[in-house]
């Protein structure tokens, strides 16, 4: 484990300052924000319970997947953290000048996907949805984990992995498909800026790495 940890150090720095702030900005604003704009959607998504599992299963994909792209390219990987950087400003930033929510329905607990759900309700609660955040990070991870060198094979299968994360936003009842929309909206200016604007970041936020 400390060889592990000295071998990874600036992958480990990065990757949780740039994840820690981001749960800490996003609670607080979920907190102090109030007068939220209701968002409503014409389609009928069902609730598929079990896939609360996958939408679960981010926060530990996020950093699976970080891991391999930064062993794979140290400076695909920073593109990838300043990325999503970039994309969490944007998105809180959106949070604060229209505040949104959804309404969902509440869960009654007969088993224990319905308590997974139930839990997940508690500390998720439907606010400041419109971007996903699971979302967008999702595709910035699809992007850059297309742009690495891992195996046709890998990449097949973590691309499937993250899109049925996306899809899991919806069925689950988190998100509707405006808020898919804005996160992928908001990925692709955040991929498309920090292409442009690396050489710089690179030195001036090299205090990250």
């Amino acid at each position: 484990m400390k060889h592990f940890l000295k071998e990874n150090f600036s992958y480990i720095k990065s990757i949780t300052i740039t994840l820690l702030l981001q749960a800490l900005i996003y609670f607080t604003l979920n907190i102090i924000l109030k007068n939220h704009i209701i968002l409503k959607t014409s389609f009928n998504i069902p609730l598929i319970k079990w896939m609360i599992f996958i939408y679960n299963s981010w926060y530990p994909l996020v950093f699976y997947i970080s891991y391999l792209i930064y062993k794979d390219n140290n400076n695909l990987y920073k593109k990838l953290i300043f990325t999503m950087i970039l994309g969490f400003l944007m998105s809180h930033i959106t949070f604060i000048i229209y505040p949104s929510s959804i309404v969902r329905n509440d869960i009654l607990v007969n088993n224990f996907i319905d308590f997974v759900i139930y839990v997940t309700y508690k500390f998720d609660n439907p606010v400041n949805c419109l971007p996903s955040i699971h979302a967008l990070v999702c595709y910035i991870l699809i992007y850059y984990t297309l742009k690495s060198n891992l195996s046709l094979k890998r990449k097949i299968i973590l691309n499937i992995y993250l899109f049925l994360i996306i899809l899991s936003t919806l069925f689950v009842h988190q998100h509707i498909p405006i808020d898919l929309l804005l996160a992928l909206l908001y990925s692709l200016i955040s991929i498309i800026t920090i292409r442009k604007l690396y050489p710089k970041l690179k030195e001036t936020l090299k205090f990250l790495f």
